[in-house]
């Protein structure tokens, strides 16, 4: 028997208990989440196929169907549960099994009327830590039993809020607030005692005396509802805790144990996938009241051509930046320096005090090369000091050109460098300077938003691939390429979509704490797969890792838009637009929620500022023709469509736009002519039928219009996000006659209420 085949129950414990936990997972990140051997994990699912096959369902996303990522159905948490109960009796030692204890695994008898039992989870993780915590041998079997307990409490918690939502009576209520704080005080407990062991200092939740109160309140209900086995377990723990907590070998080390305790935030970014990352990047949050801000002015390139290296470290410098505690970072994308401006020091304060910032930082880059040579200059807004810094350093190691501001930033403002901070600063996305240099050129072209830069985009993550086959951000920016492809180029919904999740996916297999990578997942959920809660998750994930990313807030935005909660999306891309002040897509997209909002007046005014200092964006002159056409400004609005069809080279999208204004302003020559081109295309290429649907329905043909959303959803469009709040539907909303049919449609998207 090959050691790997000697699986311990414990071990079979913390692999369910993480299955459970993470709801969806590949064999590696169950591994790195429950602590237990990759192939150890490999053989407890080779020895119960048909359990894992009715448990979860597998889906390959790697592309040549390499790496099989599986999900719970949700009808089957309740049997992986009781799985997960039925192994307490395994791991526990003998001697503790017999009589009333053994009797507490199985369910309650109806007949008995005991008290009303815990989530299973909550059981499991009170178990662990009462009766495993203190047999545990080592220091890092408590630590493995420590971080499985406190994924059953995270479990727990959600299942006693649903309750409570539900509509528990006062006893049950009570009774589940109680399950909570037993569970929470055992794990501040064996937190606090393995502390001890490691010899550190207990202070503020772990301090002694709140330990022991938190102990106390669990003992009275457990003496209260008669459960006197869990009461002595408990009581033992409490006289063995003040014992060696009075002990004089237990001195006061300048190490505090606060880490050791997580707070809420903290051990939801620890299970989203982060550990220490993930946790110290959710402490990170954007705060625009905070002490201090710095503007971080897009860096000037010497040459034409080379604009993308500029971008990109512009955007590692407010990365690194946004890690900073106390310190809200703002790219301020309309102030663009020249080189004769970059060295004046009083326009550099005149745009810091526009912006209401401490300091603002400037620079010029020149690559030559596989070197950069980076001057930076970062001014204090109210006249104090100018410092300069100079930068030589090969592409791969360009990230440390954002450390090294870091610290010159942190030391100008007072900022105390947390010790975390160097840690995850020294990460390296990729050790290899091609592959650097080309996904900065791929993030470059992608945020053009142009259907030549998404090609552009996509060739450069290819390419950067190709050098470096785990560059965990390249993929994410692959997935992001795909996931425009239905709005810049001619591909099919299935074809882009099922694209940008599969090198999401792969992006996480090699990063579980990439925000990009989760925000790309998230979109494509929505957008593609219509899996809302799920999209929901993972938007709310990659803004607990990287709250200062942009591009989450705006998806996020729209997310909420679609979904009719409107004040939500407003909050969303107003944090967006501090992060990137007047940045044209944020712009764009904030007016968008106006429009589906019928805000009409708003979103024309965001619409009109984004094309002052931008007549060419393409999106904006798109988004400003279909608000016209909505209230009855026609002329305006086909000047701004043929605008939009001439920067899209043609694509069909904003030919159909085009096709829907000349039939809702009467002109229905031109809107059939329109339509009957995009009909005759869509016999050989992907044509969206929601946009067949908008030209119908200015026809005033509302039974064809219908017709063509349901092939629609055949096609998932991504615009059926959409379907609940576009006013271009207004009059299928309206009408009596065809109100049923259009109510279904939109249940078929899962958008109904």
């Amino acid at each position: 028997m090959s050691e790997t085949d000697k699986i311990s129950g414990l071990e079979t414990y913390k692999v369910l208990g993480s299955m459970l936990a993470l709801k969806e997972f590949t064999i590696k990140s169950l591994a790195d989440y429950s602590g237990v051997n990759r192939d150890t994990v490999d053989t407890i699912r080779r020895r119960n196929p048909q359990f894992w096959d009715e448990i979860g369902k597998e889906e390959t996303q790697k592309r040549g169907g390499q790496t099989k990522r599986f999900r719970v159905k949700p009808e089957q948490v309740g049997v992986l549960r009781r799985k997960l109960k039925g192994y307490f009796s395994q791991i526990k030692p003998p001697n503790e099994l017999e009589g009333e204890e053994a009797a507490a695994v199985e369910e309650p008898q109806e007949a008995v009327q005991p008290p009303p039992e815990p989530p299973v989870s909550l059981a499991a993780g009170e178990e662990a830590l009462l009766y495993l915590f203190t047999k545990a041998r080592s220091l890092e079997d408590k630590q493995t039993l420590l971080e499985a307990a406190e994924s059953d409490l995270r479990s727990g918690r959600h299942e006693v809020e649903r309750l409570l939502k539900r509509g528990a009576d006062e006893r049950q209520a009570e009774d589940a607030k109680s399950w909570l704080q037993r569970v929470k005080a055992l794990r501040n407990l064996s937190h606090a005692e393995l502390a001890v062991e490691k010899r550190l200092s207990l202070q503020g939740e772990l301090e002694p005396q709140s330990v022991l109160t938190q102990l106390f309140k669990s003992l009275q209900y457990l003496i209260k509802t008669g459960d006197a086995e869990r009461a002595e377990a408990l009581t033992k723990r409490m006289g063995k805790f003040v014992e060696t907590i009075s002990a004089p070998a237990v001195a006061k080390p300048a190490v505090a144990a606060a880490s050791a305790a997580a707070t809420p935030r903290v051990a939801a970014a620890a299970a989203a996938g982060g550990g220490t990352r993930g946790a110290y990047l959710s402490a990170v949050e954007p705060d625009f009241s905070s002490r201090h801000a710095i503007a971080v002015v897009p860096l000037t390139t010497g040459s034409s051509g080379e604009e993308y290296v500029g971008y990109g470290v512009t955007q590692g410098i407010a990365r690194c930046l946004s890690l900073l505690p106390d310190l809200a970072v703002k790219i301020p994308s309309q102030y663009p320096l020249s080189y004769r401006q970059v060295k004046d020091v009083g326009t550099i304060r005149s745009v810091g005090r526009e912006l209401d910032v401490d300091a603002v930082l400037v620079g010029v880059v020149n690559p030559k090369g596989n070197r950069i040579y980076c001057n930076t200059r970062l001014v204090d807004t109210s006249g104090g000091e100018v410092w300069e810094l100079k930068h030589n350093r090969s592409f791969a190691d360009i990230f440390e050109v954002g450390a090294d501001i870091s610290r010159t930033v942190s030391e100008a403002l007072n900022i105390e460098l947390p010790t975390e901070w160097a840690e995850i600063i020294g990460e390296r996305p990729t050790g290899n300077a091609e592959a650097q240099r080309l996904y900065m050129e791929g993030r470059y072209n992608w945020s053009r938003w142009s259907a030549d830069g998404l090609r552009k985009a996509i060739t450069c993550y290819e390419r950067a691939l190709e050098k470096d086959l785990s560059f965990a951000l390249a993929y994410a920016g692959l997935a992001d390429c795909c996931n425009m492809m239905t709005y810049c180029t001619d591909a099919s919904p299935r074809e882009a979509f099922t694209k940008a999740k599969a090198a999401a996916y792969e992006a996480l297999e090699y990063d579980e704490t990439l925000a990009e990578a989760y925000t790309s997942l998230a979109y494509a959920l929505a957008r593609y797969y219509w899996r809302w809660d799920e999209a929901e998750a993972e938007f709310r994930r990659a803004l607990t890792l990287s709250p200062s990313y942009t591009v989450a807030r705006q998806w996020y935005a729209e997310f909420l838009a679609g979904m009719g909660r409107s004040p939500e999306a407003l909050a969303q891309i107003n944090l967006a637009q501090q992060l990137e002040p007047k940045s044209p897509i944020v712009s764009v997209t904030m007016g968008s929620i106006y429009y589906f909002n019928r805000q009409y007046d708003l979103a024309i005014n965001q619409f009109r500022a984004v094309l002052e200092n931008d007549p060419e964006f393409l999106r904006a002159h798109f988004r400003l023709g279909v608000v016209y056409t909505q209230v009855g400004r026609y002329e305006e609005a086909l000047t701004h469509l043929h605008k939009a069809l001439r920067l899209s080279q043609q694509n069909m999208r904003e030919l159909a736009l085009l096709g829907y204004t000349y039939a809702v302003s009467g002109n229905h020559a031109e809107a059939r002519g329109i339509l009957d081109t995009l009909l005759k295309q869509s016999e050989g290429r992907y044509v969206a039928s929601y946009n067949l649907a908008l030209i119908h329905t200015g026809l005033g043909e509302f039974d064809t219009a219908l017709d063509r959303l349901r092939q629609a959803i055949d096609q998932r469009s991504p615009w059926l996000a959409f379907i609940r709040v576009d006013p271009r539907f207004d009059p299928l909303r309206d009408q009596q006659k065809f109100q049923e049919r259009f109510r279904e449609i939109v249940a078929a998207v899962g958008l109904a209420g």
